[in-house]
């Protein structure tokens, strides 16, 4: 394959892996992007040198041993969500042998992700996380019934790809336990064990995150917080709208927990402020993988996937600074939609939203130098309107 450079293989083109594309071609660097879905937006971009679909997991494992079998080169490997950073944890050994990669160990990527163990270690460490109870059973409704506090959030205790498959959104928002038995009925059949935690008051912009890059080393390479204007669904989705923001306190806590666990690799926290004691709750780690929103960091001078390429690679490539920060990074249908809600229910004016989206701004899809995922994403609109 021609460059000479080492390429990077993106687990996959959705999600954050676009962005990680638009963070490395523009200094050279080969880019192969797997995915899944026939009619992705993202599988139009002309950015890649190659781009490779597959189906279930045998079909991805023949894939990767395939593109291997093609490269002269060990390739650099991104990965993108939960499933993948399972992917890597199932087929270590493979993945280490064949391709650059960070991730902390095993026993570190378990505790990150599994919401028991971790809530166990956040309580022992002194860490501030929203009080919680597990659904492993219908029954286990009627032992915490008494001791809920209202409203409260209903996620899975590990988003499978069945969840996702079956269009559940990443979490419910709560307001009493007849809501509680009416959702826990609809998503127990896709995934029985639930996780219910404690609602901390306030809005999306509530929201704070700090997303790192650590070495081998356990230094942290690289590190950005930002906070999110609007989610979808609004109050307990992903990224609508972001924008950087400074926030010692957040990056000084995620670095200490990070540390302390011996972090290496992507790595991000997620935390709120209460609305009324002002305290930031830790409400979600995301481990191995980059997180959603990543480009924000990248348009305002802070590339991580170029940062983990050069490290990772040994290469010193030099980054391109904007000519100006404070960039927004937007997701064109999530904002859509969640600015209805947040209009419909009164949770902001006409005049506070565009307040909120001034300036500059770069978008998920809308890229002028690669317009066919734009175009991919209108024809994706159109089929669903008229399958309705």
């Amino acid at each position: 394959m021609p460059g000479e450079l080492t390429p990077v293989v993106v687990l996959d083109l959705n999600f954050a892996g676009y962005g990680i594309v638009r963070s490395l071609v523009p200094y050279g660097i080969p880019v192969i992007g797997f995915y899944t879905q026939r009619n992705l937006p993202e599988a139009r971009t002309r950015l890649c040198i190659k781009k490779i679909r597959y189906q279930g997991e045998s079909d991805l494992i023949e894939k990767l041993h395939q593109l291997i079998d093609e490269l002269d080169t060990r390739p650099v490997l991104i990965l993108t969500t939960d499933y993948y950073v399972s992917f890597f944890l199932e087929n270590r050994k493979f993945i280490e042998e064949n391709f650059l990669i960070q991730l902390p160990s095993n026993d570190v990527v378990n505790l990150l992700l599994d919401k028991v163990q971790f809530s166990e270690y956040a309580e022992k460490n002194n860490i501030l996380i929203p009080r919680c109870d597990l659904l492993f059973k219908e029954e286990d409704l009627d032992r915490i019934d008494e001791k809920l506090d209202f409203p409260v959030v209903l996620k899975p205790y590990n988003r499978t790809t069945r969840w996702t498959e079956a269009r559940f959104p990443k979490a419910y928002q709560l307001s009493d336990m007849d809501d509680v038995r009416r959702v826990y009925r609809e998503v127990s059949a896709i995934e029985p064990r639930l996780l219910l935690q404690e609602w901390i008051p306030g809005k999306d912009s509530n929201l704070h995150y700090c997303l790192t890059y650590f070495t081998a080393e356990n230094d942290c390479l690289a590190s950005f917080t930002g906070i999110k204007i609007r989610q979808w669904p609004v109050g307990t989705g992903s990224t609508a709208t972001t924008a950087p923001i400074e926030n010692p306190y957040v990056l000084e806590k995620t670095c200490e927990i990070f540390k302390a666990l011996d972090y290496q690799g992507f790595g991000s926290i997620e935390y709120k402020r209460h609305e009324n004691n002002g305290k930031y709750y830790l409400i979600e780690p995301t481990v191995g993988r980059l997180n959603q929103q990543e480009y924000v960091a990248t348009i305002n001078g802070i590339n991580m996937p170029l940062r983990c390429y050069n490290y990772i690679t040994g290469s010193d490539i030099e980054e391109i600074l904007p000519p100006r920060k404070n960039i927004l990074y937007i997701d064109e249908p999530a904002e859509i939609v969640s600015t209805w809600v947040h209009f419909k229910k009164r949770i902001i004016s006409p005049k506070e939203y565009f307040r909120s989206v001034k300036g500059r701004i770069r978008y998920r899809y809308g890229n002028i130098k690669d317009p066919g995922v734009f175009l991919g994403l209108l024809l994706k609109a159109v089929a669903i309107i008229f399958k309705k």
